[in-house]
C-alpha cells in the first residue's frame, strides 16, 4: 500500500502574533475562580467538574476546602464507577437515595455499614476508603504489605483491608508522619481528587483489550483536553478573533478518537486533528489538502488546484478532476451572513476507508458579526464518492442529513 501526503502549510505573521498574545491573557484560565492553576488539585477538578461529577457554586466557585457528607461522596463514587448519573430525587426522598440504593446494589457497602440515616453527615476518611476497595470489586491490589507499613493508626480497623487495597491503587494515601487518619473528613478537593484517581483505575481495568470511548475523554473550560486519567493531552490554542479558545469536537472514526478543530479562524485558519490514546496525543498533518491512495488522488480546499472550495477526485488514467460530495454542505458560510456572503474555507482530508466514503474536516460558521466568523468548529462530513452524498457525523458517530440556515447559523 502507497500513500503519500502532501502538506500545505500557510503562515499570517499578524494573526499568529496576535494568537500569541491572546494565549499569554487568556491561557491560565480554570473553571473556578477559587481554584487557580497552581492548587494542588487543580487538574482533578477540572477533570470532574468536565465530566458532571462534581459541580460549583453559584458565584463560580468550587469551595475546595469545604467538607463532603456521605451523600455527596457516595454520588461521586456511583457515578464514577458506573458512568452514568441517574439524577437526584425529588418528591419528599433524599436527594441521594437514589445512589444510596445503587452503591448498596453494586456491593460498595452494605447498610450495616453505612446505613442512610448518615447521608447528610461528613464522611470520614475510612469509610471513603471502603466505598472505593469495593468499588475496585475483583481489581487485586499490589503492594499491600508496603502500604501497611506507611500507616500507623489503622491496626484492627474494621476496615483496615479496605484501607489498603485503596492505598495499594494510589486512590487514598497517607501523610507524611505515616499516618493514614481513619477518622479524618475529607475536603471537596481531596475528593475530587480521590474520585478522579478511581476513574483512572477503572477505566485502566475497563479498557484492557478495548478501545476507549469518546467519553473517556473531556474538554475543559481552560481548553485542555484531558484523558481518562485526567492527564493533559492537549491545550487548546486562543482563536484570535474571538480571544477565546478553539471549538473543539471529540470524534470516533474507524477505532480511533480524534480531537478536531480550526486554529487561527478565517480562512486562513488551519483544520487540525489530532489522534488522542488514553496516554497520549498525537498531531496529525494539518491543512492534508492533497491525499493519494492506491490510484485514486482527492484534492480538498481553498489553495489547491484544480478551483477554490471544492472537492475532487481523479482516478489514474483520468485527464480531469471530477467534482465530488455535495458543495452547498461543505462550503462553509464566512464573512458577513447576507446574501452577498463569501463562501470560502479550505477543506481537508480526514480518512479514506478505501471503499465508498471520503471522511473531510470542514469548519461550520456559528453566528457572528464583522469580517470573520465570531465563532468556528470543526465539522466532520462523510462523502460518498459513488454518488455524492454528503452526511455531517456528529461525535458519536451518527449521521445529520438535516441542514438549515437560521437567524445566521448552521442547524443540523
Amino acid at each position: 500500500m502507497k500513500m503519500t501526503r502532501r502538506l500545505i502549510v500557510f503562515v499570517l505573521a499578524a494573526v499568529l502574533m496576535t494568537a500569541m498574545q491572546s494565549i499569554a491573557a487568556f491561557g491560565e484560565g480554570t473553571s473556578f475562580k477559587d481554584v487557580s492553576t497552581s492548587h494542588w488539585a487543580h487538574g482533578n477538578i477540572e477533570f470532574m467538574a468536565a465530566k458532571g461529577i462534581v459541580k460549583g457554586y453559584p458565584g463560580g466557585e468550587f469551595k475546595p476546602a469545604g467538607t463532603v457528607t456521605y451523600a455527596e461522596f457516595i454520588k461521586m463514587a456511583v457515578v464514577a464507577a458506573t458512568g452514568k448519573d441517574s439524577g437526584a430525587v425529588s418528591g419528599g426522598a433524599h436527594w441521594a437515595s437514589g445512589y444510596y440504593k445503587a452503591a448498596l446494589d453494586a456491593g460498595m457497602f452494605t447498610e450495616e455499614q453505612i446505613g442512610a440515616e448518615v447521608l447528610d453527615r461528613v464522611i470520614p476518611r475510612k469509610d471513603a476508603a471502603l466505598i472505593i476497595a469495593n468499588a475496585l470489586q475483583d481489581d487485586d491490589a499490589d503492594n499491600s504489605d508496603t502500604a501497611s507499613k506507611n500507616f500507623s493508626d489503622i491496626s484492627g480497623n474494621a476496615y483496615e483491608a479496605q484501607i489498603l487495597k485503596s492505598a495499594a491503587k494510589g486512590i487514598i494515601t497517607g501523610y507524611e508522619d505515616g499516618s493514614f487518619r481513619p477518622g479524618k473528613t475529607l475536603s471537596r478537593a481531596e475528593s475530587s481528587a480521590v474520585i478522579s484517581r478511581l476513574t483512572g483505575v477503572l477505566f485502566k481495568s475497563r479498557a484492557a483489550g478495548a478501545e476507549p470511548k469518546i467519553e473517556d475523554y473531556v474538554c475543559t473550560d481552560s481548553g485542555k483536553v484531558l484523558g481518562p486519567y485526567g492527564n493533559v493531552l492537549w491545550q487548546l490554542p486562543i482563536n484570535p478573533y474571538t480571544e477565546d479558545y478553539c471549538i473543539p469536537t471529540i470524534i470516533e472514526r474507524t477505532g480511533h478518537i480524534y480531537l478536531v478543530y480550526r486554529e487561527g479562524g478565517g480562512v486562513m485558519g488551519a483544520d487540525c486533528q489530532i489522534r488522542l490514546t488514553p496516554d497520549k496525543a498525537v498531531e496529525l498533518d494539518r491543512n492534508r489538502s492533497i491525499f493519494e491512495y492506491e490510484g485514486i488522488s482527492f484534492a480538498a480546499g481553498s489553495w489547491v488546484p484544480p478551483g477554490p472550495n471544492n472537492l475532487f477526485m481523479k482516478k489514474d488514467g483520468d485527464e480531469d478532476w471530477t467534482h465530488i460530495g455535495n458543495p452547498d454542505l461543505l462550503y462553509s458560510w464566512s464573512y458577513y451572513m447576507d446574501e452577498n456572503s463569501s463562501k470560502g474555507k479550505p477543506m481537508n482530508i480526514m480518512e479514506y476507508d478505501g471503499g465508498e466514503y471520503l471522511y473531510v474536516l470542514a469548519y461550520d460558521y456559528v453566528k457572528g458579526e464583522g469580517t470573520h466568523a465570531a465563532r468556528e468548529r470543526t465539522g466532520v462530513y462523510r462523502v460518498n464518492i459513488n454518488t455524492n452524498e454528503t452526511v455531517r457525523m456528529t461525535p458519536e458517530g451518527q449521521e445529520v442529513t438535516t441542514f438549515r440556515l437560521e437567524n445566521g447559523e448552521i442547524v443540523y
